[in-house]
Formats: structure tokens, sequence, C-alpha cells
């Protein structure tokens, strides 16, 4: 018999591979996307890793049976009073993706210490899913932003000038010589943190919002 779990629960050590391949499974589609990560599981893992709190105490999952269907993480900073909430992510769409994201962004929130008062999420443009969860708890939505993405070759032959080292998911091998990609967030006030805009996502457009 299949057991689903309904309410988010804290990630099991063992299951942490899973969670990176359901969420590159989900950020495949530029209609389920979140800005924070790119669309490969290698990367997702990477940038994860360099999260804090450590994802791995703060991711909160929903499963059916050993499958997972639905992922948050988040971090946050306390000085600065604000969180990122990496996610959320759920299978199903309509009122079953509605009410597990709910849940999960709940979950999510809940971890934030009470000095952390302002939070955010960024998705593409694309994932009207997420907008609409922003909308419903009356998260305010920042401007959209643009994001040129170059690989190497296109670089060498301007005037970009090349990280060293690069920056993860930033600089990594294209086909295409370079691509506008356009982000959103919705937030209670501009976004202090930034954040690698992986090159994977390149085409793209998201938003982000906060409360």
């Amino acid at each position: 018999m299949t057991v689903t779990r309904r309410v988010p629960s804290p990630a099991d050590p063992g299951e942490l591979d899973a969670i990176v391949a359901f969420v590159a499974a989900q950020q495949a589609r530029p209609d389920r996307r979140i800005s924070y990560v790119g669309t490969e599981a290698e990367g997702i893992g990477a940038e994860l890793d360099g999260l804090e709190p450590p994802w791995a105490t703060t991711a909160r999952v929903l499963r059916a049976g050993a499958a997972i269907t639905g992922a948050v993480v988040v971090e946050w900073d306390e000085d600065l009073g604000r969180s990122w909430v990496i996610g959320p992510w759920a299978a199903g769409d309509g009122a079953a993706w509605a009410g597990a994201a709910g849940m999960l962004l709940d979950a999510a929130l809940a971890q934030a210490p009470a000095t952390v008062t302002r939070h955010e999420m960024s998705g593409e443009v694309a994932n009207r899913r997420l907008a609409d969860l922003a909308a419903a708890r009356g998260w305010s939505a920042g401007e959209v932003n643009h994001v040129l993405l170059a690989d190497a070759g296109c670089a060498a032959a301007s005037s970009f000038p090349t990280p060293t080292p690069p920056p993860l998911s930033l600089w990594t091998a294209r086909s295409t010589g370079a691509a506008s990609t356009a982000r959103a967030t919705w937030t209670s006030w501009p976004s202090t943190r930034p954040r690698a805009v992986p090159a994977s996502a390149a085409g793209s457009s998201s938003r982000s919002a906060a409360s």
C-alpha cells in the first residue's frame, strides 16, 4: 500500500540525492522553475551545499510512499532579518499543487528565527503557480530582472571579464553564444543578497516575491 505523507517533514539523511533529483526534474520545466538554483542535478546539489544553515537541516519534504512529491529549503541571515525560500517544488497541478506548496512554504517559514521578519521567493516569470501562491499570501512582487548569460567563447570575443575562479554555473559551456534571461522576485524589500544565475536557465524569465 502506498502511504502519502500529507504533512511536510524533515529530510532523512539518506534521501538527499532523491530530493536533488526531484528538484532537478521540476527545474527542467520553466513553469516550475525557481531562480535560486540551476537545472542540472550536479549544480543544484553544489548550490544547496553552499547554503547556511545547511540545507540538509532545513529541507522539508512531502512523500508518497518512498517517492518525494514535494520539497522546500530555506536560508536566512539573522543580521539582515531576512530569509530566502528555495522552492517550494511540488508535484501535481491546480489545487493539489497549491495545497502542497502552501504547506511547504509554511514549513520553511516556521524554521526562521523570530528576528527574521522578511522573506523572499524568486521564480521564472513562467512559474505562474509561484506567483499565485505569493499573491494569495499578500506578498508584494518585485520588478522583473533580466540577466545576460554568455559562454566562454562569447566572453573571450567580447569585453566581458572572465571570473577567476568562475562562479558556480555562470560560465559553463553552452551551445549558444549569449542569451538573455529574466527573473522576478516577490518580496517586501529589495533583494540584498546576490545570487548566482545558472547558465542553464538561459532564455527563461523569473520573478521574486517577499512578505
